[in-house]
């Protein structure tokens, strides 16, 4: 009979199968172990996906957002753009900037966009450079006109006042308003601005003519200055200054003549030093309308030949002109006054000159009653090769004053002869324009 020792012994089967089956059994609860950390892994995974997905996490809070953004609202975070997002640039910058504090104001863009411009474009005062005006939109400048001074609606369904009773109506009333507070110069500019507005109808503009010339027989024919005007200044008589001296010493732009209207000197001989004397500078341009006959005088730059009517302001005017005041004339008979761009021919201003009628030959002494040049002459001389070829024109005096507001001349332009005076001393050999217009 065998020991019990013994038999255990002599089972070696038995304990081989029990070894295995510890060791089998710890290695089940590794692989459980594993796979239940996997699916933990798996459902966390799941989790932060859905939680970005529908936003409720810190991939892009508000002000993250905002900054990627410029400080506008952020995009719509579809499924596709936030995917986008996390993997551009823009995501990575949001990303980096999530850690800002909410109350911080979102970052501005570098370069905002410029503020919109005026509804209009302003007109040019003396001196100063004119915009085109665009259509039929008027120029108006912002800084002194009203702001109601607009175009209005244009939707069909908001019909808009019309604007030229407006701008009229609108300008004259700040210009009455001006002058009440002695400000005349700027009722001047805001005057002549109206005056070249194409907006304005013509009747308009002949109302606005008369407000300004009415300005201007103080402001540039009286003897009174203004301070700031830029048409004229002040001088001082000094030891030996007669008026030609002074006009070439102050470079001024017109006959010297002129200071003696203005300062309505009785003798202009006899000035007395430490006089102080008014001088208006120049230069003085006229526009000749052959419809109207009529001449308009205006100070300002003289412009380039070739830039004449390329901006196509009404009244014939150029960049930079104030109107002055205006003349009637007579024309020539059968419309034989030219049409075209002008100017006073250098070295043909007579006063008192004889005249010989190119057609008959008479001729006319220079103090003949009966001489149809009357008591000035300027003879005119072509800015264009349409105007050059136009020659033995002038402006001149006249003994025939019923002849004025007609066509009775041999085309030459007829003047009062009280008014061809006063153009003679404004209007300067080779500085001053004359643009004959329809």
């Amino acid at each position: 009979m065998a020991l019990a020792s013994q038999s255990i012994r002599n089972s070696p089967v038995s304990r081989m199968s029990d070894t295995r089956g510890s060791r089998g059994g710890a290695r089940r609860g590794k692989r459980i172990i594993g796979v239940l950390m996997l699916a933990a892994v798996c459902v966390a995974m799941a989790l932060w996906a859905m939680r970005a997905r529908d936003g409720s996490g810190d991939t892009l809070g508000p002000s993250s957002a905002s900054a990627a953004t410029g400080g506008n609202p952020a995009p719509d975070t579809t499924p596709a753009t936030t995917a986008m997002m996390n993997t551009s640039p823009l995501g990575t910058m949001a990303l980096r900037t999530q850690s800002q504090p909410a109350t911080e104001p979102a970052p501005q863009p570098v370069n905002p966009a410029p503020a919109p411009a005026p509804a209009s474009n302003p007109l040019p005062d003396l001196p100063g450079t004119p915009i085109k005006p665009a259509g039929n939109q008027p120029i108006v400048d912002p800084t002194t006109q009203p702001a109601s001074i607009t175009p209005g609606p244009t939707s069909p369904a908001e019909p808009s006042i019309p604007i030229a009773a407006n701008s009229y109506a609108m300008a004259v009333a700040a210009a009455d308003r001006a002058q009440q507070q002695q400000r005349t110069l700027e009722a001047r500019n805001i005057l002549n601005r109206a005056l070249l507005d194409p907006i304005n109808s013509a009747a308009d503009r002949a109302n606005l003519r008369k407000k300004l010339a009415d300005l201007n027989q103080s402001l540039v024919f009286g003897p009174n200055p203004i301070a700031g005007d830029p048409l004229c200044e002040t001088y001082k008589v000094t030891s030996g200054d007669v008026l030609n001296k002074i006009n070439r010493k102050l470079g001024l732009v017109t006959e010297p003549s002129l200071i003696a209207r203005v300062n309505k000197l009785a003798n202009p001989n006899a000035l007395k030093i430490g006089q102080t004397l008014k001088v208006i500078r120049g230069p003085f341009h006229a526009v000749v309308s052959k419809s109207a006959y009529r001449m308009d005088i205006y100070a300002g730059p003289t412009p380039a030949p070739s830039s004449i009517g390329t901006m196509n302001f009404p009244e014939g005017a150029e960049p930079g002109w104030m109107y002055i005041c205006s003349f009637p004339v007579g024309l020539g008979a059968q419309g034989l006054t030219p049409i075209g761009n002008f100017t006073v021919k250098e070295g043909s201003k007579l006063v008192n000159p004889h005249w010989v009628n190119p057609r008959t030959s008479e001729k006319f002494a220079a103090d003949d009653p009966k001489n149809p040049i009357g008591e000035r002459w300027m003879g005119l001389e072509g800015l264009d090769d349409k105007s050059k070829a136009v020659t033995g024109y002038g402006i001149h005096g006249t003994v025939d004053p019923a002849s004025i507001g007609k066509e009775m001349s041999m085309g030459c332009i007829r003047v009062g002869a009280a008014d061809i005076e006063i153009v003679y001393e404004l209007l300067m050999g080779r500085v001053s324009v004359v643009k004959i217009v329809p």
